[in-house]
């Protein structure tokens, strides 16, 4: 659809507005359907996460913040925290993206219920969104950022396996991990 290439095209534009966030969209959906694919994912369901992962960060586009980053709750911090709700706007009645907007609105969301917009917790959080958690935190911790040098790619897998069951859904973890996942927990949506 030519309406989804041009947002795709929009969200490679937003993150290459700043040096640090060149491709992070693109990394991100990379890992997103690996994870997506080792939790047994149909390829719809791949194709899905795929798409909600390229558009995660779109809803930054309305947002205007310095060079470093902002600090807690601030005016800048407080409108940073607004972008998956602004994702949801922009998104909302494009045909086709429908089913991607509950892992952009909460790919924010903490598995033990401290993380935004709604403060959801453990599997009330769409799992689309818990697997967004886990590779954007890994891109951004494995990237040059304002406020920090890329952590070693062994440091961000020890500091996600330790977040299991805190920030992030334990089964997530074991399959970004690549630890086999048990079978109950396969998903074949």
């Amino acid at each position: 659809m030519a309406i989804i290439d041009a947002l795709y095209a929009l969200a490679s534009e937003i993150d290459a507005q700043e040096e640090y966030t060149r491709h992070h969209s693109r990394k991100v959906s990379e890992f997103a359907t690996d994870i997506a694919r080792n939790l047994g994912y149909s390829e719809e369901g791949i194709e899905r996460i795929r798409r909600a992962a390229r558009l995660h960060d779109i809803g930054k586009i309305g947002i205007t913040i310095s060079d470093k980053p902002p600090s807690e709750n601030t005016a800048e911090w407080i409108r940073m925290r607004a972008h998956p709700y602004l994702g949801v706007v922009i998104l909302r009645n494009i045909d086709g993206l429908e089913e991607c907007i509950p892992a952009i609105h909460h790919h924010h969301e903490s598995y033990d219920g401290t993380g935004y917009p709604d403060q959801l917790k453990g599997d009330d959080i769409p799992l689309d969104a818990r697997i967004l958690a886990v590779a954007d935190t890994f891109d951004v911790m494995t990237s040059t950022r304002p406020n920090h040098s890329p952590y070693s790619v062994e440091d961000v897998l020890n500091y996600i396996g330790e977040e299991a069951g805190s920030l992030f859904d334990p089964r997530v973890v074991n399959a970004f991990l690549g630890n086999s996942v048990p079978e109950q927990t396969s998903v074949t949506i």
